[in-house]
């Protein structure tokens, strides 16, 4: 068994474990990759030989390898169990957000951790990225704006209105050839309910309609609620992922608010960049 300090398993194989995957493998010889594991054995498999790592059967499995540290990248619903599970294995986790479905569940973690003498924490995107780090810089930036940096809605170039966000989620939908077409309409009913997008919003997530928005609270949950009244969608193209994992986008604003290019020029490159990608055979 390998003498590294830290030895991670990941215990979901959706899309935002590649992201996990690769920041560990920087780390390396540091900090040793043992492998994931997923419900879909096959997605695991597949992934784990796309990644460069091992598929494992299950938490249990990944243990037995050497894993001490547990990343958690089931959906939300899972989130605590898997975390509890971990830590009582005597592994340190690092929960995706949100840590968990409600607050006495991520207390329960926390207490756990602290008995174990493990550390429990919960990944928030872009704490670490470059930009921040420099905003934050006691030479190259303000670390005073530490407390008052947040999110906001773009502002549109027509006065009082915000620029239309990209609306993130799942396209909802019944096959035309389906046979149980009034069950799938008995499902989408339900799931798209008020009783259920309330509960969608206390796990940290915009409702599937605009009256129930006034239930999102903090930042950056106000300014994304405000944000998706004048949205797009996510384009269906089989390619658009590829767009996403490339930061097209977020390379593009990058651009602009460093002045490396003026808006017109990043949003053109950024535009002949995705176009490019949209056609590339898949």
């Amino acid at each position: 068994m390998s003498t590294k300090t830290f030895r991670v398993g990941m215990v979901g194989a959706g899309n935002i474990a590649e992201f996990h995957v690769a920041a560990v493998k920087k780390l390396a010889p540091d900090v040793e990759l043992v492998g994931i594991c997923d419900l879909d054995a096959e997605r695991a498999r597949t992934h784990a030989e796309k990644w460069g790592t091992t598929a494992h059967a299950d938490l249990d499995a990944l243990v037995a390898a050497g894993a001490n540290v547990i990343h958690v990248l089931t959906p939300p619903a899972a989130h605590a169990a898997v975390a509890r599970a971990a830590l009582e294995k005597g592994c340190h986790v690092l929960i995706e957000k949100p840590i968990a479905e409600d607050i006495s569940e991520a207390r329960a973690i926390g207490e756990l951790a602290k008995k174990r003498g493990l550390v429990a924490t919960v990944n928030h995107s872009l704490l670490y990225d470059p930009q921040v780090l420099r905003a934050l810089d006691p030479k190259a930036g303000n670390p005073k704006l530490k407390s008052v940096m947040g999110a906001f809605a773009m502002p549109s170039h027509v006065a009082g209105r915000t620029m239309p966000a990209f609306l993130g989620g799942s396209d909802l939908a019944i096959p035309i050839t389906t046979s149980h077409k009034s069950q799938a309409e008995d499902w989408l009913a339900d799931f798209t309910s008020s009783a259920n997008m309330a509960g969608i919003v206390k796990v940290g997530n915009i409702p599937n309609n605009t009256s129930q928005l006034n239930l999102v609270s903090g930042n950056p949950g106000t300014q994304l609620a405000r944000a998706s009244t004048n949205t797009w969608f996510v384009p269906t193209a089989k390619n658009w992922a590829n767009v996403e994992n490339a930061n097209v986008l977020r390379n593009m604003l990058t651009q602009i608010l460093t002045n490396k290019l003026t808006v017109k020029q990043a949003a053109e490159a950024a535009s002949d960049t995705i176009t490019s990608i949209l056609n590339a055979p898949s």
